[in-house]
């Protein structure tokens, strides 16, 4: 899914280096598309290399979001840095009332370490932004 599917208010990338010496970056692309709502597509491999800077991206979003909506359709491969990364966006996002929602995480990159590592039932899980939405907005 592109970001171009749901109309929204604001809509701003940007891509979040690895460390310096690193050639792997994870790009976001963050829009509002409902009133208290962020969605972010997330493009790249979510590993020890991103995880510390795009927890902290992500965790910068959650003020004034009543939901945060997670799409990893086109995350390529999901490490325990970006695992970690994922429950401690999912604990600040809590801790500041924000509901965190993941989408587009039914291929095996993504599906499979959540499953592994129990954390497929921690999370609210949707097939696509667009459900997770079509949720959101009921």
């Amino acid at each position: 899914m592109t970001p171009e599917a749901v109309s929204g208010t604001e809509l701003y990338s940007l891509s979040v280096p690895a460390a310096p010496d690193a050639d792997q970056t994870v790009t976001l692309v963050i829009e509002v598309p409902l009133p208290g709502v962020r969605v972010v597509w997330l493009d790249g491999e979510l590993d020890l290399a991103t995880a510390p800077l795009l927890t902290d991206e992500l965790t910068g979003l959650t003020p004034g979001a009543e939901h945060l909506v997670l799409d990893l359709s086109a995350v390529r491969f999901l490490g325990t840095g970006g695992l970690s990364a994922l429950v401690r966006t999912a604990r600040a996002a809590t801790a500041r009332g924000v509901a965190l929602h993941l989408a587009g995480a039914t291929h095996s990159e993504v599906s499979r370490p959540l499953a592994v590592t129990g954390l497929l039932g921690v999370f609210d899980i949707h097939p696509t932004v667009l459900d997770a939405l079509a949720r959101l907005a009921r």
